[in-house]
């Protein structure tokens, strides 16, 4: 079984299901490297919100 496949297997649903949903589809579809490249970018993108909220200033 393809590592990918065994990463996503061991997710929760709702971990799955977000999955899907960023990938415009099933990510059972997709190839292992285009898995890896959407959970970088959303890796990247949770990054960039959390820095975003604490480089704001109050008020």
């Amino acid at each position: 079984m393809e590592q990918m496949q065994i990463f996503t297997g061991g997710m929760k649903i709702q971990h799955r299901m977000h999955l899907d949903a960023s990938a415009d589809g099933s990510i059972k579809i997709k190839t292992g490297e285009e898995v890896k490249e959407l959970i970088e970018q959303m890796c990247q993108n949770e990054y960039n919100m959390n820095n975003e909220r604490s480089t704001r200033t109050p008020g």
